[in-house]
């Protein structure tokens, strides 16, 4: 599939404004940076007839659950709730300019409310204790068998990173994840505070909350 051309800039930094992610009206956002491009999806305003609702379909159903954290049950959680978290969730797709290809990506679960649970939530049977707005970031997925592997998987932090500092009023950032893939977001930067209460019974899992250095 070839994006349009909707890119926000030709920049080697996001410089995106500041985006809505909690709210109804966001459009999917599209930029690039370098050697690749980015498609931040809203899937909350996607129908079937959207052209880019088969890029979403195809990820969720075939690329992400062959991610490289198997902590979770994203696609099962949606299943179960009849779909209804789809409408809290927003994808970040990563292309290879030169061919197009999709080669990486992960999704944010939003909550406006206590009411509005997150996808771990909902898979684990938990309530977590939080403010609102808050965001899950969803397992990620890479190609791979891509070359240029550890590159992409850098990048691709970076972009979740500055996208959560970009998004008004956000309040808490959770990560459900194996403790050993915390650790290649902790070596991006990414500070995290253990969330003991909720992780005792899950084994190699921990449930982390992110500590953000926002932009002033």
């Amino acid at each position: 599939m070839e994006l349009k051309s909707k890119f926000l800039n030709q920049y080697d930094s996001l410089m995106i404004p500041r985006i809505e992610l909690f709210g109804t009206d966001q459009e999917s956002i599209f930029y690039h940076k370098g050697a690749y491009s980015y498609a931040l999806l809203t899937l909350g305003q996607m129908s079937f007839q959207d052209e880019l609702f088969t890029e979403a379909y195809n990820y969720l159903n075939f690329i992400y659950p062959q991610s490289l954290d198997k902590s979770g049950s994203f696609i099962d959680t949606i299943k179960r709730t009849n779909k209804k978290i789809w409408k809290q969730t927003h994808l970040l797709l990563m292309y290879e300019l030169s061919s197009q290809r999709m080669v990486a990506g992960s999704a944010l679960i939003t909550s406006m409310s206590p009411e509005l649970p997150l996808a771990l939530e909902l898979e684990l049977g938990i309530e977590i204790q939080r403010k609102t707005p808050s965001i899950e970031i969803g397992r990620l997925s890479i190609d791979v068998k891509h070359a240029h592997r550890s590159e992409i998987l850098n990048l691709l932090l970076v972009n979740i990173y500055e996208i959560l500092e970009n998004t008004k009023g956000l309040e808490n950032v959770f990560l459900y994840s194996k403790k050993t893939l915390r650790k290649l977001y902790e070596r991006k930067g990414y500070y995290f505070k253990n969330l003991e209460q909720y992780s005792k019974t899950l084994g190699e899992d921990i449930i982390s909350e992110l500590i953000l250095y926002r932009n002033k």
